[in-house]
This record gives C-alpha cells, sequence and structure tokens, in this order.
C-alpha cells in the first residue's frame, strides 16, 4: 500500500472485492449509456430507437462523460506508456466544461458547443447545463491531479472527491421534490436522469479507486469505527430523504398545515434515528464481544491468555469479597516441555500443551478462570471451598490422558495461593507462583 494507514483503516479484502466489482460494472454502464447517446446524436436511425428524452444528454456531455470513464479505466489498468493517454482523455472534458461555464456565467464561451454535432432542436445547441460542467470540471481536475500523482495532499483530494457526490445528489433530490431551478436552465438544458446515473457511476468509481488512501480506507477498514459506520451508513443518506419526502407529502394533500407537517415529520425522524441507533449500537456490541474474545483468548489452547487473567482475576476477586468469600488460585508449570520438544520437535510439544489444557478445562466449572499464562505456564483461579479438590480432579483426568498411547506424560508443578480481604490478585499470582518454584526445586 503506497500511503501509511493505521491496521483497523486497512479495507477488508472480502468487501474490497465486491467494491472493484461494481467499480468495474459502473465505469462500463457509464461509457455504454454515452456510446449509445453519442450513437443517437450522429446517426438518426439510431435517435428514431431511443427512449423519449434521451436528446437531454447533450453531446459535449455524452463525450465528456465517455471520456472521463475512459481516462479513469486507462489509470486503474496502469500499463506502461499509457499515462499520456489518460491526461489527454482527462483534458479534453475539462475544455468542453470550461467552455459550457463560460457560456452560462457570461455569455460567451469558446464555441465548442456545436463542434462536434449541430444541435438543431435547442434554444441554446448543444450546451451542458451547470450542474453537469461543474461536476465534468471538478472531476476533470481531480482525475488529472491524481494521473500526475500529485498526492502531497492526500486527504484534500479524498475530501474533494466525497464533496463531488453531492453535485449528482442535489440534482437528483431537485428532480424528487420537483425543484426545476436546481437542476435546469432551460426548458432543452437541464441536467437530465441519465447523466445523473453516469454522474454517480464515475464519482462512485474515483472513490474507490482511492480505497487505499488514508482518509477513504476508513468506511471499508477492518476496525471498530468502519464497521458503526457501515452500519449507519444506509440511515444517513435515506432517513433525511424520507423525512422530507414525508414533509412535503403531508403538506401537499392538505392533510396537516406546514407547522404540524414539520412537527410530525420531526417526531417521526428522532424515532426512527433512536430506533436504528439501538440496533446499530446492538450490532457493534456483538462485534465487539467477538473481538474481545478473540483478544481474550489463546489461540493455541482456547484458553483465556494473561490479558484476560488480567481483567477478570481482578473482576473474580472483588465479587468475592463483596460476598465474604475467598478464591483460591492455582499456578501450574509443564514440567517435561523442554525435553519433548528437544526430543520429538515442537509439534509434539504444542501437543502436550494442548493437552493439559484440556485436562484443566475438564477439572474446573465453566465459571472459573483456567487460562495459558505463557509459555509452559498455567493459572486457573475458582471460589475457595475446603471439601473440594480441584487438584484431586486433575490428576483423575491427567491420568487418563497419560494412559493413551502417547509419547510423552502429562507432569506439572504447581503452587496456591487463598485469598484474604486484603489481597489483590495480583498478589495471590505471585504467592503461588514462587509456591510453584518451591514445588519444583523440591521434586528436583
Amino acid at each position: 500500500m503506497k500511503e501509511n494507514i493505521s491496521l483497523s483503516d486497512r479495507p477488508d479484502l472480502s468487501i474490497l472485492k465486491k467494491l472493484f466489482f461494481f467499480r468495474d460494472i459502473t465505469l462500463g454502464l457509464t461509457v455504454l449509456i454515452g456510446f449509445i447517446i453519442i450513437l443517437g446524436w450522429v446517426f438518426h436511425p439510431i435517435a428514431d430507437l431511443l427512449p423519449n428524452g434521451w436528446s437531454a444528454m447533450k453531446m459535449n456531455t455524452a463525450v465528456s462523460l465517455v471520456s472521463l470513464a475512459l481516462a479513469l479505466g486507462i489509470h486503474i489498468l496502469n500499463k506502461p506508456g499509457t499515462t499520456i493517454l489518460s491526461i489527454i482523455f482527462a483534458f479534453m472534458p475539462l475544455l468542453l466544461a470550461i467552455s459550457a461555464l463560460f457560456l452560462h456565467f457570461t455569455g460567451y464561451g469558446f464555441g465548442l458547443e456545436n463542434i462536434l454535432v449541430k444541435d438543431l432542436n435547442s434554444s441554446i445547441p448543444g450546451l451542458m447545463s451547470v450542474g453537469t460542467g461543474i461536476f465534468v470540471l471538478w472531476f476533470s481536475i481531480l482525475l488529472l491531479a491524481i494521473i500526475l500523482k500529485k498526492n502531497s495532499h492526500s486527504n484534500l483530494i479524498d475530501m474533494l472527491t466525497l464533496i463531488l457526490f453531492s453535485i449528482p445528489f442535489v440534482n437528483l433530490v431537485g428532480h424528487i421534490f420537483k425543484a426545476t431551478h436546481i437542476f435546469q436552465q432551460g426548458t432543452d438544458v437541464y441536467t437530465s436522469l441519465q447523466t445523473l446515473l453516469c454522474m454517480f457511476c464515475l464519482a462512485y468509481s474515483l472513490s474507490i479507486t482511492r480505497i487505499y488512501s488514508t482518509l477513504l480506507s476508513v468506511p471499508v477498514g477492518i476496525g471498530l469505527g468502519s464497521h458503526s459506520f457501515r452500519l449507519k451508513f444506509k440511515y444517513i443518506l435515506t432517513i433525511p430523504l424520507l423525512s422530507a419526502m414525508l414533509f412535503f407529502y403531508m403538506s401537499d394533500i392538505g392533510m396537516f398545515g406546514q407547522k404540524s407537517a414539520m412537527a410530525l415529520t420531526i417526531t417521526a425522524t428522532t424515532i426512527l434515528w433512536v430506533i436504528f441507533s439501538l440496533q446499530g449500537a446492538r450490532q457493534i456490541n456483538t462485534l465487539e464481544g467477538k473481538l474481545r474474545n478473540l483478544s481474550f483468548r489463546d489461540e493455541m489452547t482456547g484458553l483465556y491468555n494473561y490479558r484476560a487473567v488480567k481483567m477478570l482475576g481482578d473482576h473474580m476477586l472483588y465479587e468475592a469479597k463483596s460476598l465474604q468469600k475467598s478464591i483460591i488460585v492455582y499456578f501450574f508449570d509443564l514440567n517435561n516441555l523442554k525435553v519433548v520438544n528437544d526430543r520429538y520437535g515442537h509439534d509434539v510439544g504444542n501437543e502436550l500443551i494442548k493437552d493439559f489444557a484440556k485436562c484443566l478445562k475438564e477439572s474446573f466449572n465453566r465459571e472459573d478462570l483456567v487460562a495459558r499464562f505463557g509459555g509452559d505456564e498455567f493459572l486457573a483461579a475458582c471460589i475457595y471451598n475446603q471439601n473440594i479438590d480441584k487438584l484431586l480432579n486433575l490428576n483423575n483426568v491427567m491420568r487418563e490422558k497419560n494412559f493413551s498411547n502417547k509419547l510423552y506424560t502429562i507432569q506439572y508443578s504447581v503452587g496456591h495461593a487463598i485469598s484474604t480481604q486484603r489481597d489483590s490478585f495480583a498478589d495471590l499470582v505471585e504467592r503461588a507462583d514462587e509456591l510453584m518454584y518451591q514445588h519444583k526445586r523440591d521434586k528436583k
């Protein structure tokens, strides 16, 4: 990866594969739509076959969108010697957009509106709309900056790429709510729906191309924050739009006055946000539980690890003290692991570790704390009961394991410590550890 992004922001490869697939589809769809419109402008028999409203996408617009899609596609392929071709395809729409915007705002253009084809039926021949012109200009500049590898302001390019979506989105909202002044500059000069579709496709394709950058890697990252963003994103997009549609619907049918409609809309929106936020929080909690479980488990044995011992041990001791009870901590060390490793190899040594872990699981209850402390050291903690001998249970389980046809026998040294009201869990572990070493020395 070319840019320094954190581990949690690294893209999820399963998501990335789907995004790249749809990027290729959207680029192809843009080229297909634009090419059909170009054929319609050039060949009248083809124009007769196209549905009504096709000519709302002007020739210059179609050429610009196809050129931008080709420029981005060539840049993605990254073949040697194709950089200049990408620049040419990206630069041509830039000139067409500047000419159109100059003509809109000053009344003077570069005379490029009819250079490709005559638009005889239009009051303003060949002129793309303001929204389309701004989009093409913006996209061309961003794409040229990326092609020329001007990535010193990577976050700025990412932010401008995201803001690019606002242009087709505003025009789409204008179509939905019939706000013609947003997307239309004349009876035959407006941002058509087919143009909007191509604009969304291009903006999506460009953002996915930047997916390895610092900012745009976050939505598809493997981290908890990225997952949270993905859960909320669909609500962020849909709830404001649905709320506005509800408001205008209630106002238009005359069921409520504007103030009443606004009050009901705000109430409905708030309820929806609360419901979706609770659902998102529950899903995040489930994911966090899985991640926490992974971080607290020893990969080889499935027992708790050292990190879990530090947190869960203190919690167990606190609960025992609140109930006026004691806990007992056992500290184990396998006696013959080094001999097994040297004689039979580390794979067999790992089997010894896993067998002893299974013995501990069978000897202690589910509510007890059983952990691999590190290497060949293990720890177990439970509520102290004078009438229950956990070591006796362990030795009985081990006896069965040792009678099976193995290359080794399981042997251990152990120390234990019983808590008082003044002990911390770390104190108990330290005392049990010292007694374990004393047990090991006595054996020798």
